[in-house]
């Protein structure tokens, strides 16, 4: 049996085809940052527009998204080991984040055990819990930056 896929809404998102120029431009106050997210080229870029897309949503879909695709498209700056450890570190942080948010997709344990068992430094926890709280505070920032409140 064969199944056929049925959507709530239009396939693709009509933000997919928009030119980047002026899907940044909508971005800053609308949804479309999710989608500067995806496109973005590069790790860092791509985080920032779904924390963008987090803060004006409200909602840590945006997170979990990056949390399990990754920066998607997006490459690391040099592709070196300091680079490997920062994302991993970061891709921990965005789990804890989501978990303190209330997503009950996010598994932080299993995260973090996975890179212990990938020989990373004892403080990964610690550092993980760090970067967390600063990703929490630019979420804060862009929300009161755009004037939405924090339910969070």
């Amino acid at each position: 049996t064969q199944c056929e896929r049925i959507r709530e809404r239009p396939d693709p998102h009509p933000y997919a085809s928009i030119a980047k120029d002026e899907l940044q431009a909508l971005a800053v106050t609308d949804a479309a940052a999710l989608f500067m997210g995806i496109r973005a080229e590069t790790y860092i870029e791509s985080l920032r527009w779904h924390l963008r897309a987090t803060a004006l949503s409200n909602k840590t879909g945006p997170l979990m998204i990056f949390s399990t695709r990754g920066a998607q498209g997006a490459g690391l700056e040099d592709d070196t080991d300091r680079d490997r450890f920062y994302t991993a570190y970061m891709d921990l942080a965005i789990e804890q984040l989501a978990a303190d948010l209330g997503d009950p997709r996010a598994d932080v344990e299993s995260h973090a055990s996975w890179l212990e068992s990938q020989d990373y430094p004892e403080n990964l926890r610690e550092i993980s819990g760090a970067a967390a709280e600063e990703l929490r505070a630019e979420i804060a920032l862009i929300q009161t930056e755009i004037g939405v409140a924090n339910d969070a």
